[in-house]
């Protein structure tokens, strides 16, 4: 059988998908994504038990996330993913969550690298010479390094124990956690707008009972969340988000 280039899922929205106002909470959209990625990477050959054959791991690094309109409760959805390019260490990956109409509700781009479980380092994705045959060449957004500039003044603090459901198949907490962790922080800027577009750097992995520092940084109408391994004094990830679209 033919291999699909671009994968599709159905979805409809479910209860334990959404927040107070009846929209899907940010980190469901992660979940979403993250479930067509590994689906459509064992379609093609190079999902969760090629590479564990191989001694290898699929790490993702960054995800940049513009939302339309957040999918509501019981919305029809189909979910949209393409390998795009490889650049340099990293593949690219693409998403889009439409209605049954093809009318856009998300737009997401991510970054992944294949990492060698061995040395613990990277693998060129070009050296997956049939991966390259998979590629669809369309490029959804502008990627851009998140960094915390001096004008971003710090406005709260919170300390979390990494819990047992946080933690995934690969013995970490699951990249959609991290998301979760961020706006059960802040949530209470939601009652003010909901992010438009949302960007977050995954940088180190965290484990279970593992404690963990979220700062909350603002600037105008933009915030950075950075959360922190205490134990081990090192940054798990840096993300960046608006409130630009009404709650």
């Amino acid at each position: 059988m033919e291999k699909q280039k671009i994968w599709t899922e159905d979805h409809c929205v479910g209860f334990h998908e959404v927040d107070f106002s009846g929209q899907m909470h940010l980190h469901s959209l992660f979940n979403y994504f993250q479930e067509a990625a590994w689906n459509h990477a064992g379609d093609t050959g190079f999902g969760f038990d090629f590479v564990t054959e191989k001694k290898m791991a699929w790490v993702i690094f960054q995800v940049d996330v513009e939302i339309i309109k957040y999918p509501k409760w019981l919305s029809k959805v189909k979910v949209k993913t393409w390998p795009c390019r490889i650049n340099r260490l990293f593949a690219e990956r693409e998403y889009m969550i439409v209605d049954k109409e093809d009318n856009i509700y998300v737009k997401c781009s991510s970054q992944w690298l294949i990492i060698d479980m061995d040395s613990r380092k990277p693998i060129r994705p070009y050296m997956l010479s049939s991966f390259q045959e998979c590629l669809v060449d369309n490029k959804l957004l502008t990627q851009n390094k998140i960094k915390l500039d001096e004008d971003f003044t710090i406005v709260s603090e919170h300390e979390y124990q990494v819990q047992y459901s946080d933690i995934d198949v690969n013995g970490h907490a699951n990249n959609s956690k991290y998301v979760e962790w961020i706006f059960n922080h802040c949530y209470q800027l939601l009652e003010a707008g909901r992010p438009e577009r949302f960007s977050i750097n995954f940088i180190s992995e965290s484990r279970l009972k593992e404690k963990v520092k979220l700062e909350l940084y603002n600037r105008g109408d933009e915030y950075i969340c950075i959360g922190k391994s205490i134990d081990r004094d090192k940054t798990l990830y840096i993300a960046k988000f608006d409130l630009a679209l009404p709650k």
